[in-house]
């Protein structure tokens, strides 16, 4: 008779994993991104990315090494539907670590930005240059 227990009890725990497994899927499925933000030619994506990049460059303090050499970082920053900033990270690095710190440092001091114009998640790529002139002989 034990037996038949064990095998009464079976659908239920069955179910009850595939409800969790269900339950933990659902809630792991990223915010959805901004369609507009693959567009390049979005005038009103174009306008909230230079807005958010005068924010950003307003705080941010160029070492020394841009002054003689010409630098390119860039960092994809994720915001929220909020203008708060989730993550971001260096996805070209300029080859100097002053540099890179420098534009990484300056994301860390904005942590809100503008509302997005579209009530989502997005990702938007920035790029910061130093101009750099060599050093006269």
């Amino acid at each position: 008779m034990p037996k038949f227990r064990i095998f009464e009890r079976r659908p239920r725990c069955i179910a009850a994993v595939l409800l969790l497994s269900l339950a933990i899927t659902f809630l792991s499925v990223e915010a959805p991104r901004i369609a507009w933000a693959q567009d390049a030619s979005d005038p009103q994506r174009e306008a909230y990315e230079s807005t958010i990049h005068k924010i950003i460059a307003a705080n941010f303090e160029a070492p020394r090494v841009a002054r003689t050499k010409k630098l390119t970082c860039r960092v994809d920053i994720e915001i929220d539907k909020d203008g708060k900033v989730q993550k971001y990270s260096v996805t070209q690095k300029s080859g100097s670590k002053a540099f890179d710190e420098a534009v990484t440092r300056a994301v860390d001091k904005v942590k809100e930005l503008p509302t997005p114009p579209v009530p989502t998640m997005l990702d938007i790529e920035l790029t910061f240059q130093s101009k750099g002139k060599p050093a006269a002989q």
